[in-house]
């Protein structure tokens, strides 16, 4: 493993917005599963969709793609950018930033089949999918530092469900009230007919 210069680390701050579209690529390409609170920002409209730094992904051997993608995320980088690292959960690896020590990727095999589907070429756990794992989230004790996260995006998807079976219109138009619109008289000295008019105040 090579020390990064400064130069390179400048770079890396220049382009880190772009690995998340560069994981992705990578996701279809492979065909990984992406989960959590990426894969439900797929699914939902732009104002629904929340921030999160880094992918879940399921994949069959968590390992190999792991440091498959490390791979490729260095070779469009230009440099060793990143790093695998082994996470707590099993059959879970980590691909990580070296510059901001960051996690960018998780990737886990599921301990069961997983229920996915084609969302604007990218593979991604369904709705119903999403559903099961929040509501098995909330039901584990030892999940309880994420369960304010996952009753959001329950909320999320009830909200984005309702959008959609309504006749409402999707979005809202503001428009400027007449009543507030007040025509003032120009603030000429002189009127029509020569003659001084008074000064006018607005307060």
């Amino acid at each position: 493993m090579t020390k990064l210069t400064d130069r390179q680390k400048i770079l890396y701050y220049r382009k880190r917005n772009m690995v998340k579209k560069y994981i992705l690529a990578w996701a279809r390409r492979n065909r990984a599963v992406v989960y959590g609170a990426t894969g439900l920002n797929i699914h939902m409209p732009r104002h629904l969709r929340s921030h999160t730094r880094d992918i879940d992904m399921y994949t069959r051997n968590p390992k190999v793609s792991a440091h498959q993608l490390e791979e490729h995320l260095d070779e469009v980088f230009g440099g060793d950018y990143f790093e695998v690292e082994r996470a707590q959960y099993p059959n879970t690896y980590k691909v990580k930033s070296r510059v901001t020590l960051k996690t960018r990727a998780d990737l886990t095999k599921p301990k069961t089949k997983i229920h996915s589907k084609y969302v604007r070429g990218q593979k991604v756990a369904s709705i119903r999918q999403i559903i099961k794992n929040r509501k098995a989230s909330l039901r584990n004790p030892e999940a309880k530092f994420r369960h304010q996260k996952d009753k959001l995006a329950l909320e999320k998807i009830r909200l984005s469900k309702k959008q959609k079976n309504s006749n409402a219109p999707k979005g809202f138009v503001f428009k400027p009230l007449k009543s507030l619109t007040t025509k003032l008289p120009m603030s000429s000295p002189i009127d029509k007919k020569g003659k001084k008019r008074g000064n006018i105040s607005l307060w």
